[in-house]
């Protein structure tokens, strides 16, 4: 009785499993298809989102190439393949404006317009490095929580 459930059920599990590589293949060339028609419609001035997470926009179209403007200046060129998606046109409600409060200077700066008339400075750095200990050539000693390197022991025979 189970060979016989077993010869039925092979057949079933065996075109479920075709059907199963079928779909998925379906759905990959048909995800293909619409990369390469996103691809092929990308003009100068699209802005578009690569793959590696980079915002940028479009400035030329070579056969496997684009040049996209990742900042003011910045162009690089990348593989057509490193195409994410199609953003929408930046415009300036889409922008992210500086707010007022964002324009005033920050903790610790001074309010001055002018590097001129700032005046002296009122910081000054100190080296607070004279206590560490060193070697005969003048040369800093080891650091605290480091360990010297295995390899410089005088007991290691392996040499």
């Amino acid at each position: 009785m189970i060979a016989g459930v077993m010869d039925l059920l092979l057949p079933f599990l065996l075109l479920a499993l075709v059907a199963m590589l079928g779909y998925q293949t379906y759905r990959q060339s048909k995800r293909m298809k619409q990369q390469r028609e996103a691809v092929s419609s990308l003009a100068p001035g699209t802005r578009v989102m690569l793959s590696n997470g980079f915002v940028a926009t479009v400035v030329s179209v070579a056969d496997t190439t684009l040049d996209v403007e990742l900042a003011p200046g910045v162009v690089a060129t990348v593989v057509k393949q490193a195409y994410g998606q199609t953003l929408p046109p930046e415009t300036e409600e889409t922008a992210a404006p500086l707010a007022a409060e964002d324009e005033r200077p920050l903790a610790g700066e001074p309010d001055v317009a002018d590097p001129a008339d700032a005046g002296p400075p009122t910081h000054r750095v100190v080296r607070d490095d004279a206590d560490r200990p060193s070697d005969e050539l003048g040369a800093p000693g080891p650091v605290a929580g480091t360990r010297p390197d295995p390899a410089d022991d005088p007991r290691r025979t392996d040499s």
